[in-house]
């Protein structure tokens, strides 16, 4: 699948090769005594056109509804499960699926949460879904533990930010160039093997600045398998910003910043759930038939940011972005031709199939394994006009904004057929990748 945007902020997008465009315009009038001021800090202003809340100060001022969660609220609970950041906002609610939130079901006023689909994921106002537009499932998710800020922005607000705002727009705020050299280094350990290292470092002078981070949290998992084996996952997560800018001098002051970021995941993760009684017995049991069971993603984003401040109260934020997700969820699909659901939800017809689920010996090609494997493409391109204008004791912020986006899915999915021998999976027949 193949889908072509020219939506800044206003979307009316459709897949397979539509082409639309539109212009966003935000006004927003406050009291000139409590709005920034021209003296205001070119960082903050830079920071205020990639948030789509504004930081705590834009709470108040936005129609609609707004929350913040800021760095020091962060690193109060260290989360970094971003399902858990996100009980603490009124109006959005999660659905937990794998207990530690690779994978997050987000919804907000009631648009379902199936895979964060009915929601705008951004990440420093950037599409972050893997493509947005074709395929908005999130199956590849920021990571939450080196975050810096998250942004919920819900209500008739949040669709300049687009496609889908049915719900709202989440914003996350990654790690930025610090003033000052600075650096952080966390490490922790827990049951099931948990291991976590977050670690940055970054500095910034006159004329040059840079952040280089990374992020790793792996376990063992707390489910057990039949057989034993890993039930966890491994993540890691790099990432680097650098910039330049003109000097404080400058008639037209300018940054450029460049950022880069790659993410690799292996994780021991399944469809496969339990019958009723079993789950009153052993909620954490995982069946023998999962146990090749596995999601392979591997994601990489660029994206550069010019900032020029042509005038004391004029600005113009342009951002080209490009996304790569590669994602393999190779898991049971069927057992003797039936579905795994149908088999857990009727354990008395299926009772052969159950067993061979739980280890009992089967024939050849009794248990189908699926590929599901997907390679992910986006980018384009987005600039945001800011203007400030004074009049009558009030201060107009207005924004115009313009996003050209394109995104793709391609499938390349096959089974591969197993036999059950006495608790551990046989490959029997070898599938052939077809396009799906």
């Amino acid at each position: 699948m193949h889908s072509t945007e020219n939506t800044p902020m206003l979307h009316t997008g459709r897949r397979l090769g539509t082409l639309a465009a539109a212009i966003a315009l935000a006004l927003v009038q406050v009291p000139a005594v409590q709005a920034a001021d021209e003296d205001a800090p070119r960082s903050t202003r830079v920071l205020e056109r990639v948030m789509v809340v504004g930081g705590e100060a834009g709470v108040d001022d936005i129609p609609g509804s707004a929350h913040y969660v800021d760095a020091e609220e962060l690193d109060r609970h260290e989360y970094s499960d971003i399902q858990r950041i996100l009980q603490q906002v009124p109006g959005v609610y999660v659905r937990e699926e794998d207990g530690y939130g690779l994978r997050p079901n987000i919804g907000m006023r009631g648009s379902g949460g199936e895979r964060s689909q009915r929601i705008t994921l951004m990440e420093d106002g950037v599409l972050a879904a893997p493509a947005p537009y074709a395929a908005p499932a999130a199956y590849y998710f920021p990571s939450a533990g080196r975050l810096e800020g998250v942004e919920v922005r819900k209500g008739s607000s949040a669709i300049k930010y687009g496609p889908n705002t049915t719900g709202g727009a989440l914003n996350l705020l990654s790690t930025s160039i610090p003033d000052d050299f600075a650096g952080h280094l966390e490490v922790g350990v827990g049951d099931n093997a948990t291991r976590r290292i977050h670690a940055h470092v970054g500095d910034a002078g006159e004329r040059t600045g840079f952040m280089l981070e990374t992020f790793q949290y792996l376990t063992d998992g707390f489910k057990a398998l039949d057989g034993g084996g890993n039930t966890g996952f491994d993540t890691t997560d790099y990432l680097g910003k650098f910039r330049v800018n003109s000097g404080p001098n400058a008639s037209v002051y300018q940054e450029l910043e460049l950022k880069v970021g790659d993410y690799g995941e292996t994780s021991h993760e399944t469809y496969l759930g339990l019958t009723e009684d079993d789950f009153n017995a052993t909620p954490f049991r995982r069946y023998a038939g999962s146990q090749r069971d596995e999601m392979n993603v591997d994601q990489n984003q660029y994206s550069l940011r010019h900032y020029a401040e042509l005038a004391p109260r004029l600005d113009v934020t342009t951002t080209v972005y490009r996304q790569e997700v590669a994602r393999n969820w190779y898991k049971l699909d069927r057992v003797n031709g039936v579905g795994i659901s149908a088999i857990l939800a009727d354990p008395t017809t299926y009772a052969t199939e159950l067993a061979w689920i739980q280890g009992a010996t089967s024939g050849d090609d009794a248990l189908s394994v699926k590929a599901n494997n997907r390679e992910y493409e986006s980018q384009g391109i987005q600039s945001v006009l800011g203007l400030s204008v004074d009049r009558a004791g009030m201060l107009h912020e207005i924004e115009l904004g313009m996003r050209y986006h394109e995104d793709e899915e391609d499938r390349y999915q096959w089974s591969d057929a197993y036999r059950m021998d006495n608790g551990t999976m046989v490959l029997t027949t070898e599938g052939t990748p077809v396009p799906g």
